[in-house]
């Protein structure tokens, strides 16, 4: 196989699993204490909210803030809102309930009951208080806090279009956290919308200012190591997919997702022997897992080990069939790098694999014929299209009958 070829098959297979784990952010309020510098009388009225927090007591915390006389006030009163709701009405209107005992919180919202909503537009709460104080950097937290929860519960589903929701959450936070008005988690969302739109250098810039206040929440820590290493800063993303890890403790697929990005470092940085190492103690770690399998195909691959590299893809294959498309563009890695014969021998020893399970094999089945077609060996690719034919009739499958036929015109011209 062509090093060159397998090494751009690496990189651009780099986060294929892990590409959409963005996670979002923690819930939780982390790091300084944004209220300090608050007026006494909102600060004593916040503190009072806060402890109702502290015991599910949310409708008397939202009655303790009371009227929108500071701009502290409304941005404390944006989180009651959006964290601490019973129920909602598009976010402009809120039920709270005070929890009885062993009473939680998402329990509540799926079977509310009768609540008194409270009207609070969030958008025209600010706007009015704006028209006579100005904006504020807490004008800013609340905007931009509201603005990523309605984008979060609601989407497309609201008021406004949802790329203008995106940017409202974006430019908002954005102020609020350069003014220095922000926690930890203020400055996590900022980051994640700013690595769903790419920009990897400023979400990482912005994953470190949330760190600095809560250096333990794993998402940050993830999100941090994977925006590092999309900016090519592979070393610099072991250690945050390290701790991520770590702190995943209690969540076994998050972990491994963090883990694997750890290898997946090592493996960009072309340390080979460290990233087999990783991949093979999460063989034994996690080993109902396709991940490490399926890693360690990519190291093989690149090392131009094909034997070893169709034994880690197949392992990976077996236990997770449903993954049927990166199966598929695997074949014609080889194909394309020139090993023909061994995407047969992988195709396959897949369909043997699979023997008993007919819808697989009938799509494995296409596979084999297309690799034949490829290589321009009709008279090979017209039975493996008749037997994806047998298999998907035996599954009952019947709407593939027409892309068959095409196929089979392919091989008669």
């Amino acid at each position: 196989m062509k090093s060159t070829l397998f090494s751009f098959f690496l990189c651009s297979l780099l986060f294929l699993s892990l590409g959409s784990a963005v996670y979002a952010a923690d819930k939780k309020n982390a790091g300084k204490d944004m209220y300090a510098s608050a007026p006494s009388f909102a600060k004593k009225r916040i503190k009072s909210a806060d402890s109702f927090i502290a015991s599910g007591k949310y409708k008397s915390a939202w009655n303790a803030l009371g009227a929108d006389d500071s701009d502290y006030i409304i941005a404390k009163k944006v989180d009651v809102c959006t964290q601490y709701f019973a129920n909602t009405e598009a976010h402009t209107s809120f039920a709270f309930k005070d929890l009885k005992k062993g009473e939680q919180l998402n329990e509540v919202r799926l079977n509310p009951g009768k609540l008194d909503f409270q009207a609070y537009d969030v958008e025209q709460v600010v706007h009015q208080y704006e028209i006579s104080n100005g904006e504020s950097a807490r004008t800013y937290y609340a905007l931009g806090t509201y603005y990523y929860e309605v984008l979060l519960l609601f989407g497309a589903r609201w008021t406004k279009d949802e790329a203008e929701i995106r940017t409202l959450a974006r430019d908002n936070l954005k102020k609020a956290v350069d003014a220095g008005f922000y926690d930890a988690k203020a400055a996590q969302r900022y980051a994640n919308l700013r690595m769903e739109d790419g920009m990897y250098e400023e979400a990482a810039d912005y994953y470190a200012k949330s760190l600095e206040l809560d250096d333990s929440n794993a998402n940050a820590l993830y999100n941090y190591a994977l925006s590092l290493m999309s900016l090519g800063k592979y070393d610099e993303g072991i250690e945050p997919a390290s701790k991520a890890a770590v702190a995943y403790k209690d969540n076994r697929e998050f972990q491994l997702d963090a883990y694997v990005l750890v290898a997946e470092a090592y493996m960009c940085m072309q340390n080979f022997p460290q990233a087999e190492k990783e991949l093979l103690r999460l063989k034994t770690e996690f080993p109902d897992s396709y991940l490490p399998d399926m890693k360690l195909g990519d190291i093989y691959a690149a090392e131009n080990d094909i034997a070893k590299a169709s034994e880690a893809y197949l392992n990976s294959f077996k236990k997770n069939p449903r993954n049927l498309q990166w199966f598929y563009q695997t074949l014609g890695m080889y194909v394309h790098s020139g090993c023909t014969q061994e995407a047969v021998s992988l195709c396959t020893d897949a369909i043997h694999a699979f023997e008993g399970t007919a819808s697989v094999r009938g799509y494995l089945y296409t596979f084999l014929a297309n690799v034949y077609i490829e290589a321009k060996d009709f008279e090979q690719a017209v039975p493996a299209i008749d037997s994806a034919e047998k298999c998907f009739d035996a599954a009952g499958i019947t709407n593939l009958k027409e892309s068959l036929e095409q196929m089979r015109n392919v091989c008669r011209k």
